[in-house]
């Protein structure tokens, strides 16, 4: 299993009581897969305080806009690309920047061509049913035994 790369660097500050460095909960990992014209997405979890988060792609930071959304909420980080194209493809980055340090950690993201329409067979419409027929019910012959009348009333059952 690829392990994320995660790098940190700490600066010689001294430490105020409850603050510590950036560090990475869940990384970036290896490979990230999108379907060209779909959204991609990238999450990250983050501890240290206080931090900020930058997303880069190949170097080149990402700021929010109506094509890259960048959320947070609490200490998780998430990165969307809303359509992905074949250039948006390559080295996704994410960094934790805080007065104590700071943390990177950085995928792969690889933008699949989008499959190609199917061209659907045109089959005639099937037949409709044909109308069920009442299947006539066989008339019963008369016995040839003599009939015996009964003492029973015709809807009483027996015991």
């Amino acid at each position: 299993q690829h392990q994320p790369q995660v790098q940190q660097h700490q600066p010689q500050i001294s430490q105020q009581p409850g603050q510590q460095a950036p560090n990475f909960l869940r990384a970036l990992n290896g490979k990230i897969s999108a379907v060209q014209g779909q959204a991609a997405r990238m999450e990250v979890e983050v501890t240290g305080d206080p931090y900020e988060v930058v997303w880069f792609r190949e170097g080149q930071r990402i700021m929010d806009s109506q094509d890259f959304i960048i959320l947070q909420q609490g200490s998780t980080h998430t990165l969307i690309i809303r359509q992905t194209y074949a250039e948006d493809a390559g080295s996704i980055t994410c960094t934790a920047y805080g007065e104590l340090g700071e943390a990177s950690c950085s995928g792969q993201l690889v933008v699949q061509p989008q499959a190609p329409q199917k061209t659907a067979v045109q089959h005639p419409p099937p037949k409709p049913p044909l109308p069920r027929q009442p299947v006539p019910k066989p008339q019963q012959q008369p016995s040839q035994q003599t009939h015996q009348p009964s003492t029973q009333h015709p809807r009483q059952q027996p015991n």
